[in-house]
C-alpha cells in the first residue's frame, strides 16, 4: 500500500485544503487545463508520488464524471466517487465539491493543455 496524497482541480481549493486541514498536508492543484499558477512552480504529483500511491481529489460536483477525474482515470488502477461536501459561509451553502478516490497510481500522467514546465 502506497501513500495517500491530496489534490484539487484548481489552486484555490488545493490551497484551502492545505491551510484548513489540521496536518497542513502537501496538496496538488491538478492544473490539467487551467491557467498557470503558483502550484506550477512546485513539484507536481508525478514528481513526488510513487507507483501504487493514491490520490484523494476534490473537484466541483458534476452530474457525470468530472473532466479532471476522467483525464486521470487511465493512470490509476481504480477510481471511486466519494461524498459531496457542502462549502458554506454565514449565509449557508455556497457550492459543493465531490471527493474522488484514485487508487494505485500506475506511474504516468496526462499531458497538460499548456506547455510543459520541464
Amino acid at each position: 500500500m502506497g501513500r495517500r496524497w491530496l489534490g484539487a482541480d484548481r489552486y484555490q481549493e488545493a490551497a484551502e485544503l492545505a491551510f484548513y486541514l489540521p496536518e497542513h498536508p502537501t496538496t496538488f492543484a491538478m492544473n490539467l487545463s487551467g491557467r498557470g499558477n503558483q502550484y506550477d512552480l512546485w513539484p507536481p504529483f508525478p514528481e513526488l508520488a510513487q507507483r501504487g500511491d493514491d490520490l484523494v481529489l476534490v473537484v466541483d460536483e458534476t452530474p457525470d464524471v468530472h473532466g479532471t477525474v476522467a483525464r486521470l482515470t487511465p493512470f490509476f488502477a481504480g477510481v471511486s466517487r466519494g461524498d459531496v461536501v457542502d462549502l458554506r459561509n454565514r449565509r449557508g451553502v455556497v457550492s459543493q465539491r465531490r471527493v474522488w478516490m484514485l487508487r494505485d497510481w500506475q506511474g504516468s500522467w496526462p499531458t497538460t493543455d499548456r506547455s510543459p514546465r520541464r
